[in-house]
């Protein structure tokens, strides 16, 4: 094909992504807020921008999007949007929706589109690969992206998700493409090297250009005339309207990169996650030495107009400026928990560095706002192992810790009113770390990784039982002197579930469907035992056991994919339990009903019940607090490596521990309150240790 007609078609592209005019700066919420301010817990993986709107979008490994005012570099606003990474994004050039990929990086992959402005999920795609990239058109009607397959290109209406059909059969696979402001014409770039013009309506090809294969991370000139990717070993940078290369230079291992403003400048990270910056001009990649780079290494990186955003893999976010100074966004807060609990009212949370209980009033103020009257009490004691714990109540007075991760199979009794703990004195120790713990407050049952159980008599510490069972996961005491034990594949002959009896040390299997049990949960009022696992097809399944030896089953349950990440827990008040087996809800299977509760849940690593609330630990160590009855949250709770903590309310209230209120901002319609004071709730907080 002759090339005498691309220079028009080339022009067409130039009109394209012209700033439509939009709201100003701010988020429109109409609505009072309250929250953290706290940055991404991990990586941050992707940026992207609203200029007109002067606000900077970021996503994390946390599986959040964070909105945050450009000129102030403070919060505008936190997004769960899954439960997975957040490691792709994309801003409507003329509405409030973003595009983000949600995946594991493993086998899981899907795209979602959000309302920014009323934090609601608007459709979701699921997808068969990581898109190679993802842009809206330069109007906003059209939602472009990429599969590595022969049929790669795909082009959804961005207000429904809608496919639109273009060359179904497929045509290659393509690494960037984007429309003409008019959106008639399509241009794209494949892998093969090829950039082609299309007729967007009747499919027809208009113009083929052949340029260098292979470009990853394409980025497109801000004046529309060239493009500048990265093969495995050097940068590139293409002309569109001929398809010349107009600059190279060696650069392996790219893995971000985007142009200035101005598009005089490149700036790159490679390698480790090292910053280069290059101008661009007379035909050269020249590297630009003058200016000073912060040296941690960084996973995304944005140019905005004033400066160079750059997110690393700590979840610090830096901005850096044309004259080479350096400022900081607000940096994740919370502290890391490690272990949760909760019985009745008493809610225990863990960190490496000290254990915290909340022994009364935190329920009450989080159901009745600013008309509650009861002290916040809650005590605080240094951590004795000095490292990841996960706990549990005894009684209510004791508490069991453990240590988690690497560490020896550790444990102590913590005595919640003298605050001293009681540590294992055992002549025989447990020979690995401890996975898992529970009590049935006159014995506890201690599961090491090794497959190690030991039943522990409490107060004396000594051990009643002791038993290995190789390959365990999750284990629990039942009724008869039993217990249950759940692990891996074929470590109980057919099955993954077996009854031990401890007096005779009989095993027997119970039926299950699933290759792998992870968790089980046994409830004492009715007998019926609750397993979750995943069975040979990858499916994960919430299942129930009943009858004499558990031997009948039932699924209650299932979603596809492995979600080793829910959790189970048991509301005896109610009768109820709770499942945050889907990656974005919480179920309560209650006498033969299974329901979803209006609570989203697209973080929850684990549940707890207790006087009328259920509790989510989440993956950034918040805690959503939902009210029981009708399903719906009603606060989330957040401490910080202090000690200090946040109680924060739907309605913009909040309550603080002492110190702690700078931590928490409020917006109102969308603009920062100056004195927040006035949402502040009225309740006392009583420090007792």
């Amino acid at each position: 094909m002759k090339h005498s007609g691309h220079l028009s078609l080339v022009v067409c592209l130039l009109a394209m992504l012209v700033s439509t005019p939009g709201w100003a700066g701010g988020v429109a919420d109409h609505e009072t807020r309250a929250f953290v301010i706290s940055g991404h817990r991990g990586p941050v993986l992707a940026i992207d921008k609203d200029e007109t709107r002067g606000l900077l979008f970021t996503a994390g490994a946390d599986g959040t999007v964070r909105i945050w005012d450009m000129a102030s570099r403070s919060l505008l606003k936190s997004i769960t949007v899954t439960s997975l990474k957040a490691a792709m994004i994309a801003i409507s050039p003329d509405s409030s929706q973003f595009a983000v990929l949600a995946t594991d990086s493993l086998e899981s992959f899907s795209l979602e589109v959000w309302d920014w402005e009323k934090g609601e999920q608007l459709f979701k795609t699921p997808l068969d690969d990581q898109p190679l990239f993802l842009r809206y058109s330069a109007s906003g009607r059209y939602l472009l992206y990429g599969l590595p397959r022969w049929d790669s290109l795909r082009i959804l209406n961005a207000s429904d998700g809608a496919p639109v059909t273009f060359h179904p059969e497929g045509f290659g696979i393509v690494g960037f493409a984007t429309l003409s402001r008019s959106e008639k014409i399509l241009m794209t770039y494949r892998m093969t090297g090829t950039i082609s013009y299309w007729d967007l309506g009747s499919g027809k090809l208009l113009e083929d250009l052949q340029s260098i294969p292979l470009l990853s991370h394409i980025r497109l000139s801000p004046d529309l005339s060239s493009i500048v990717g990265s093969t495995d070993s050097e940068l590139c940078l293409i002309d569109v309207a001929s398809g010349r290369v107009e600059a190279r230079s060696p650069l392996p291992g790219v893995t971000s990169l985007d142009f200035s403003p101005s598009g005089d400048e490149v700036a790159c990270l490679a390698g480790n996650g090292t910053l280069s910056r290059w101008s661009v001009g007379q035909g050269a990649f020249t590297p630009v030495t003058n200016q000073p780079f912060p040296p941690q290494p960084f996973v995304a990186i944005r140019f905005t107009s004033g400066d160079l955003i750059l997110g690393s893999a700590s979840g610090a976010i830096s901005a850096l400026a044309a004259d080479g100074s350096i400022s900081a966004f607000p940096i994740d807060q919370r502290a890391l928990v490690t272990g949760m609990a909760v019985r009745g009212k008493a809610v225990a949370l863990a960190t490496s560095a000290w254990i915290k209980v909340f022994k009364a009033g935190l329920p009450n103020a989080a159901k009745e706002g600013a008309g509650s009257s009861e002290s916040i009490g809650s005590l605080q004691i240094n951590n004795p192992f000095q490292a990841p714990v996960d706990l549990t109540f005894h009684d209510d007075t004791s508490l069991l810790v453990w240590q988690t991760g690497d560490g020896p199979g550790a444990y102590a009794i913590l005595d919640m009113q003298t605050g001293s703990f009681r540590a294992n004195t055992s002549d025989d120790p447990l020979g690995s770390p401890v996975v898992e713990a529970l009590s049935d407050g006159s014995r506890c049952l201690v599961l090491a990784e090794d497959g190690t159980l030991r039943v522990l008599d409490l107060p004396t510490g000594a051990t009643r039982v002791q038993i290995r069972r190789p390959g365990a996961m999750w284990a629990t005491l039942t009724a008869g002197n039993a217990l249950v034990v759940g692990g891996q594949p074929g470590d109980a002959g057919a099955g993954s579930l077996v009854k031990i009896n401890m007096d005779t040390g009989e095993t027997d299997p119970i039926p299950t469907t699933n290759r792998y049990t992870y968790e089980v949960l046994y409830d004492s009022r009715t007998g019926v035992l609750y397993s979750l696992g995943v069975d040979a097809d990858g499916t994960t399944k919430l299942v129930s056991h009943s009858g004499p030896d558990f031997q009948s089953q039932a699924i209650i349950e299932s979603t596809p994919g492995e979600h080793l990440s829910a959790s189970l827990c048991f509301d005896n008040p109610t009768g109820t339990l709770f499942s945050s087996l889907g990656r974005e809800w919480i179920s309560q299977w209650k006498q033969g009903s299974l329901q979803k509760l209006p609570a989203p849940a697209r973080a929850t690593i684990g549940l707890f019940a207790g006087e009328g609330l259920l509790y989510s630990l989440n993956s950034d160590s918040s805690v959503s607090l939902i009210d029981v009855t009708h399903g719906e949250k009603i606060a989330e709770l957040s401490v910080f490596p202090d000690g200090g903590w946040a109680l924060i309310m739907p309605d913009g209230k909040f309550a603080v521990s002492a110190g702690s209120q700078s931590r928490v901002s409020v917006l109102q319609d969308g603009k920062p309150v100056r004195d927040a004071s006035a949402y502040l709730v009225p309740v006392r907080v009583a420090q007792e240790r």
